[in-house]
């Protein structure tokens, strides 16, 4: 379950496996990114800077095993000689949606949650 309804909607808390949400471990390239009076990561990086990501439910080492629950684990690209760039739009809206299956075929329209995001980066 992944939840944006607790205090800070950019905080993305998970409840992995049964467990509560303060017993997943959140790292960035291997170091400690838990909140410490709030279940959660610290910093959640763009995700254009993002090369891997990866859930550890269970059998993990102890490098990484510091709670009970699950690992995330963030790894960060590294930089290049090069300058480089990226740009993307993210684009949610009523037309796209598509109708509820269980709708009457002229019945309910699709929910009104309308988003429109542009987003860039650039670096080495």
């Amino acid at each position: 379950m992944v939840s944006l309804d607790a205090g800070n909607k950019q905080n993305i808390i998970m409840n992995i496996g049964g467990n509560r949400t303060a017993n997943t471990n959140y790292l960035l390239d291997g170091g400690d990114n838990n909140g410490q009076f709030i279940s959660g990561s610290l910093t959640q990086p763009p995700v254009d800077s993002l090369q891997e990501f990866k859930v550890e439910t269970n059998n993990y080492t102890a490098d990484a095993g510091r709670m009970g629950g699950a690992v995330v684990n963030a790894m960060i690209k590294s930089g290049g000689n090069s300058f480089h760039g990226t740009a993307y739009d993210f684009l949610r809206n009523r037309e796209l949606n598509a109708r509820n299956f269980f709708a009457a075929p002229a019945g309910a329209k699709p929910s009104s949650r309308e988003t429109n995001t542009a987003r860039a980066s650039e670096g080495r």
